[in-house]
């Protein structure tokens, strides 16, 4: 059906391009007949006037040396007349003077004034006699007409290759289109071209990158969002198997919907969190907040990872810790850091967090696989400080990992230098 269509635009644009070429060349060829004959026409009309008036004028100059001895000028083209001849058509006898074609008649006339005398000489010259074109005009048109059937065809051979030749990038370019997938190479066929194919090219491109964009961003919604509900459900999970046991006193009893309560603030914070990030344009909210309160509250969720009590993390905290950034977005990368250590640090971890920065460092549990220790805690956290302008490096060996969050961005950095 892809193809079907591809064969049927093809079709189309040859045939608009063909039907253009035919018609300008039959235009042509009909405005050039138009002219051939006309400029004919008046070359025949130029000469016999010309004619006329050479015939006359050398009658005018005999008649000025001699007026008894100038002889009429006839042949049997032409004849001459005198106002007083006797043979003088009746139809001449009121003709004003000058050079003229008489169309009713398809007779050239002049009538000139005689000098020194009150005679006029009239000299006519047939159309018919003095010229073929007039008895050949059919002829003439039928030339004319093959001529302009053949520029036509001429064209019609010309367009329908023409239409060929500049139809096949706007072919190549759409099957391209119609075949492409979310694994295609981009930019498509024709991207660098200065005409129209570049330009349908760039806006295709442009249109497919923010599609793929739009794309990935859902997947990174619902690879984001099943990693981090991990921690609220386990919360959720432990207070409900708290909940459910005979005794319970009141005062455990509330800590534990508590808990529920904040887990549940936590994922509704959580989605919407992942929602802005998964939008093409994100306006910040920005605010002075203590980063230790939110480290605090990461470690305190995360401890309900380590059952066993495994590990040994010891914090350094300077104070003051109070930086602007937005409240929503430094939660859930704080949290990711924590959330690692706690998932993946073998006995122990060291915090520690100034107004510049937070690094958290821990050894590493071997007896995981490389594949098992990679989660997308590491890819929120870089995406996330990406959004915030932040710094976030990590470094690892075959015993430690360090992740090292900077919170000066790069223009402070600039202003520091």
């Amino acid at each position: 059906m892809e193809r079907d269509f591809a064969l049927k635009y093809n079709k189309s644009l040859q045939n608009q391009l063909t039907g253009a070429f035919i018609f300008t060349t039959f235009t042509i060829s009909v405005l050039y007949g138009v002219l051939v004959f006309n400029a004919m026409k008046y070359t025949e009309d130029d000469i016999l006037n010309q004619r006329v008036n050479q015939e006359a004028q050398y009658y005018i100059d005999q008649y000025r040396i001699n007026p008894d001895q100038a002889k009429l000028p006839n042949s049997i083209v032409l004849t001459s007349y005198l106002s007083t001849s006797p043979d003088l058509p009746d139809w001449l006898v009121n003709e004003p003077i000058g050079t003229r074609e008489l169309h009713g008649r398809e007779v050239h006339i002049g009538v000139k004034a005689l000098p020194g005398s009150q005679q006029f000489l009239y000299i006519v010259i047939s159309e018919f006699d003095a010229s073929n074109l007039e008895r050949e005009t059919s002829k003439l048109v039928l030339i004319l007409v093959f001529i302009g059937a053949l520029i036509t065809f001429i064209g019609l051979i010309i367009g329908v290759t023409l239409s060929r030749y500049l139809s096949i990038p706007f072919i190549q370019l759409t099957e391209e289109i119609e075949h492409s997938n979310e694994h295609s190479e981009l930019p498509f066929f024709g991207y660098d071209r200065s005409d129209e194919v570049g330009a349908l090219s760039r806006a295709f491109t442009h249109s497919t990158k923010r599609l793929r964009s739009f794309l990935e961003r859902e997947k990174q919604f619902t690879r984001y969002t099943s990693h981090e509900f991990r921690t609220p459900i386990t919360i959720i999970r432990n207070a409900l198997a708290v909940l459910n046991l005979a005794e319970q006193s009141p005062d455990r009893q509330s800590r534990n919907l508590e808990r529920i309560e904040n887990a549940t603030l936590d994922m509704d914070s959580l989605i919407n969190t992942f929602l802005l990030l998964g939008r093409d344009k994100y306006s910040h909210q920005n605010s002075r907040i203590d980063i230790s309160t939110l480290l605090n509250d990461s470690l305190e969720k995360n401890q309900l990872l380590d059952q066993a009590n495994r590990l040994d993390i010891t914090t350094k905290i300077d104070s003051p810790t109070t930086i602007e950034c937005d409240p929503r977005l430094m939660s859930v990368l704080i949290d990711n850091i924590i959330r690692n250590v706690y998932s993946y640090a073998h006995t122990r971890a060291q915090i520690e967090l100034t107004e510049r920065k937070l690094v958290v460092k821990n050894d590493i549990d071997l007896s995981k696989s490389e594949s098992k220790r990679k989660t997308y805690g590491m890819e929120i956290v870089q995406r996330i400080s990406h959004f915030s302008n932040f710094r976030t490096s990590h470094v690892s060996d075959s015993k430690t990992f360090e992740v090292t969050l900077n919170f000066q961005n790069s223009e402070d950095q600039n202003a520091l230098l």
